[in-house]
Parts: C-alpha cells; sequence; structure tokens
C-alpha cells in the first residue's frame, strides 16, 4: 500500500495552472503580448557545471565544482502571422513599412544587427505563469533573441505554429549580469503603468492610453489638475511639471509657451514615464 501524506493548503496554492501569458518588452513603451499561443509557454535554465579534478578524489565533492556557462531560453508557438510577429522571429531582418503594410527581407550575413541600427535584441521577453491562489510567477529573461528556424506552412483543416525558441543574452558590458529573473507577483497587468491620466478638461493627443507615452494638450488656462492612477495599487507615482513636483489630484500652474509634464510610474523593477508637452496660449 503506498504511504498517504495529506497536502498542506499552502502546498496546493502554489501549483502553476494554465496555459499563461507571454509579453515582449513587459513594462516598456514597445510592450506587446504574444499570441495566440497554443501548447502554452516553457522556460529551461541550463548550467553547465564541471567538477575540480584533484588527488584523492572518489566523486563529487561539495566547494569543487564550477559554473563554466549558463543559458536560459522561453518556447513558445504561436499562432499570430502578423508582420510584428515575423520581424522579431526573423532577428535581423530587413524591414521596411509599419504594419500590416510592413515588407520584410531576410538579414545580410555578417555581425548580427537591425537594418536600422537599432538593437535585434528587445529588452525583455516575460512568462506569467498562473498559480492555484491567483498570483503569477514571473518568469523575465533579459535581452532574448529567437535563435529558431523560421518556418511557416498552410495545411489543410490546421493552423501555422510559429515556432519560437527565445534566448537570453548577456551584454558586452555586462559579461555577468541578469540572464533570468524569477519572480511572484499580483497580477499579470503591466505593474509600472497608468489606468487613467488627465490634467483638468484639457484634450490629450492623442487620447489617453496606457501603453502610449507621448501626448500634447493645449490650455488658455492658468492652471489645471494633473490627476494620475496606475494599474497597480501597489506602485508609485511622482508628477513633475518641468522641475516642479505635483502630488496627483493637485493643480500645475502653467507658462506661456510649451510646458512638460511628466509622471514616472515605479514598481519594483519595472519603471514608465509618460510625457504631456502642454502648450498653454
Amino acid at each position: 500500500m503506498p504511504t498517504v501524506t495529506n497536502l498542506t493548503q499552502a502546498q496546493v496554492n502554489k501549483i502553476q495552472i494554465d496555459e499563461g501569458v507571454l509579453y515582449v518588452d513587459y513594462g516598456e513603451a514597445s510592450e506587446r503580448k504574444i499570441g495566440p499561443t497554443r501548447g502554452g509557454g516553457e522556460f529551461n535554465a541550463t548550467q553547465t557545471i564541471r567538477d575540480i579534478e584533484f588527488d584523492g578524489r572518489v566523486g563529487k565533492t561539495a566547494g569543487m565544482q564550477v559554473i563554466e556557462s549558463q543559458e536560459a531560453v522561453l518556447k513558445v508557438n504561436s499562432l499570430c502571422c502578423s508582420q510584428k510577429e515575423i520581424e522579431f522571429a526573423l532577428p535581423g531582418c530587413r524591414v521596411s513599412g509599419t504594419g500590416d503594410a510592413a515588407v520584410i527581407k531576410n538579414a545580410k550575413a555578417g555581425v548580427l544587427s537591425a537594418a536600422s541600427g537599432s538593437s535585434v535584441y528587445c529588452k525583455n521577453l516575460t512568462l506569467f505563469a498562473k498559480l492555484m491562489d491567483g498570483k503569477f510567477k514571473k518568469i523575465t529573461i533579459f535581452n532574448p533573441l529567437n535563435e529558431a528556424a523560421f518556418a511557416v506552412k498552410a495545411v489543410q483543416k490546421a493552423e501555422n505554429e510559429l515556432a519560437l525558441e527565445v534566448y537570453a543574452h548577456y551584454t558586452i558590458s555586462d559579461l555577468n549580469g541578469d540572464l533570468y529573473q524569477i519572480e511572484e507577483v499580483t497580477s499579470a497587468e503591466s505593474e509600472a503603468a497608468l489606468s487613467a491620466l488627465t490634467i483638468g478638461d484639457l484634450v490629450l493627443s492623442p487620447s489617453f492610453s496606457s501603453g502610449e507615452l507621448e501626448y500634447t494638450a493645449a490650455t488658455t488656462n492658468a492652471s489645471d489638475k494633473i490627476t494620475a492612477a496606475p494599474t497597480n495599487a501597489n506602485a508609485t507615482v511622482v508628477i513633475k511639471n518641468g522641475a516642479t513636483t505635483v502630488a496627483s489630484g493637485s493643480a500645475a500652474s502653467w507658462s506661456a509657451g510649451e510646458n512638460t509634464v511628466t509622471v514616472t510610474v515605479t514598481n519594483g523593477n519595472n519603471t514608465r514615464t509618460y510625457t504631456v508637452i502642454v502648450t498653454k496660449s
């Protein structure tokens, strides 16, 4: 007979369930969700450990092992074949145009770099895996780059799966930096973001959106009340009109011409800054 061992509620709470959700550049202005996906996301961290050989050694010895190399990778199959997703799958590819009108061509041979001169490596790729207690394991890999072969299949009565195998990378300026980070968080929503931003009755252009960071507005008023609400209640918000700090719900005074309002949202290691140029006539 097998031994029956009761589980604690704490153990049950930490069972990971469901498929999770993945973001490219989570917490950045360029943040976007990957998906829809099939098969969820898979994270692997690998260490290559070498045993130090010495006279008298009879087996593995604590304190006599060296980590020679480390790798971290997130794998996911995306059903989305948007131009943006294909661009992500083909690092270094040449892109002209934007959105659905973008034209994608092969990368040039040589050192991997973006045709635009910007980095082909994103800031991060982040997986949120849900737990039984409603919290999430947040797994982030840094400087990610897809290294899987690119394939598109047109199959009867089936959908194409864009297989992504995204590796974390060190940088030449930090060869012993962070490859990945694992946290437990209460929400999979963007933690360093605003859910609302108003400046009196002024009309923001473009209309406010949590992922949009730059706005303009016009006023003839001497001052207007600025109100900013974070998406996550644990986040802090700092509002400045130029160099002057303004509490949320308080009024900012305008000078003639352009006034720069910045709203910085911070939650843990995540920071996002919104900017509004208010022009007073």
